[in-house]
């Protein structure tokens, strides 16, 4: 404001010599018109530099207030990432520790501060993420790091794509996923058991119906395909739903060929007329390799990079808690069967009159 003022002062000085008579000091020998389009240029001169002037000025501010928010964001992160139970490590392209948490750390030995190289401290972790680098496949073993450390299962992912100059690395502490999945089992265990006889037929068909109404699948295809006539099982339909609830949820993600959609189907059959009956979730991807499926049920074993390698390890367990039994099966021509074989209804009719003899 002042310098706008100044400015019009300026400006008055410039034009007021020329429209003053001669006597009273003003130049009669010139014109009006040059000092007044000096005076209209100092004055717009002055107003552009005075609002160019507050625009930076404002803009530094905010410059100031942002870089105090991320410095404060910086902050959060760190202490998030020093408390966090996962062991976190950011390595450079030479294997060089740039960051560390605290549970990291311990899990590696408690390495002196100084020594970065992950070799030297941490041999296997280094084979492994060299592993991960030329091959691209994570092995997915547990590992003890150091001496009266749990063991970790290591997982890597890029800080950028494509871009192998930082790395992540994840220490997953198994002591602490088994309490975990233990505490989920118990859990499991607390809900007392009320199997039931029902038709899986009529059964799967509800499923069906209220998973995709539950869950938008796009242009993937959920179906369910009845047996003929009733196939009556002894089961816990909560259990059962949370087990066939998560097979088809993997078939959806990993049951499809690159760039189609995915076809899944709930089959309700008999293994053969005298049964025993089955509930099948299959799909028509890739499949899976031998040697993976070999694996598949064991807790922590996973081939993604972000999963935790304990959905199908629960549904064993939880389907095992409904009497029943859960194996993969491979289809010829391509895709995955995953099997849950039932107990049949007599199962239950004929605990019925023990019940009533004790």
């Amino acid at each position: 404001e002042h310098a706008i003022g100044l400015a019009m002062l300026g400006t008055v000085g410039i034009c007021l010599p020329a429209f003053l008579p001669s006597d009273l000091g003003g130049d009669s020998a010139s014109s009006g018109a040059e000092p007044l389009l000096f005076g209209v240029a100092y004055l717009a001169s002055a107003t552009i530099c005075h609002f160019l002037g507050r625009h930076l000025r404002a803009t530094e501010a905010l410059a100031e207030q942002r870089g105090v928010d991320l410095l404060n964001l910086e902050q959060i992160n760190d202490l998030i990432i020093r408390r966090m139970k996962t062991g976190v490590l950011l390595v450079d392209d030479s294997n060089r520790i740039l960051r560390i948490n605290e549970s990291a750390w311990h899990l590696i030995g408690t390495p002196p501060a100084d020594q970065r190289d992950l070799g030297a401290v941490a041999p296997e972790l280094s084979r492994r993420i060299y592993h991960w680098r030329t091959s691209g496949k994570n092995d997915q073993t547990s590992v003890e790091l150091a001496a009266d450390v749990p063991a970790v299962i290591p997982r890597f992912t890029r800080l950028a794509p494509n871009d192998d100059s930082l790395v992540l690395i994840f220490l997953d502490d198994t002591s602490l996923l088994s309490r975990r999945v233990e505490n989920i089992l118990q859990l499991s265990r607390r809900e007392r058991s009320r199997p039931e006889v029902i038709d899986v037929n009529a059964w799967a068909q509800r499923f069906v119906g209220e998973f995709l109404e539950s869950n938008d699948v796009g242009k993937d295809h959920v179906v369910a395909i009845p047996h003929n006539g009733r196939v009556e099982v002894m089961a816990d339909p909560q259990h059962l739903h949370q087990v066939v609830w998560n097979l088809v949820q993997n078939a959806l993600r990993y049951g499809r060929e690159p760039g189609l959609p995915a076809r899944v189907a709930v089959v309700a059959r008999m293994a053969t007329e005298r049964g025993p009956a089955l509930l099948e979730v299959t799909d028509r991807g890739p499949g899976i390799p031998p040697k993976v499926a070999a694996q598949i049920f064991e807790p922590f074993y996973t081939t993604h990079e972000f999963g935790t390698g304990l959905g199908l390890y629960l549904a064993r367990q939880m389907a095992e808690a409904c009497q029943a039994t859960l194996e993969y099966v491979p289809i010829a021509g391509g895709g995955a069967c995953f099997r849950l074989t039932l107990a049949p209804a007599t199962t239950l009719m004929s605990s019925r009159p023990m019940a009533r003899n004790r």
